[in-house]
């Protein structure tokens, strides 16, 4: 734990930790165990998606999927027209 958030831990008794989740589990032991010990009565874990969402704007555009001459041709035309994008 860095000295700024031992000194934020260490100005008032926290109500609530965020946790975000990290692979290094003994780094999470041991921030809970301090979190735990100045009094914090809730946890509240962070986690983020394994997988990303569908993004169908994306399909459409060509951005995303399996690539294809329509979406070849589709992303060249948006580079001839746009070229401020680049």
């Amino acid at each position: 734990m860095s000295a700024r958030q031992e000194e934020l831990l260490g100005r008032s008794r926290p109500l609530w930790f965020q946790l975000y989740m990290i692979r290094d589990r003994g780094f999470m032991r041991d921030l809970l165990a301090k979190t735990q010990a100045r009094g914090c009565s809730a946890l509240v874990f962070t986690v983020d998606m394994p997988v990303p969402g569908s993004r169908y704007r994306d399909l459409r555009s060509g951005l995303a999927g399996v690539p294809g001459p329509i979406a070849g041709l589709r992303r060249f035309w948006q580079r001839l027209t746009h070229p401020r994008w680049a």
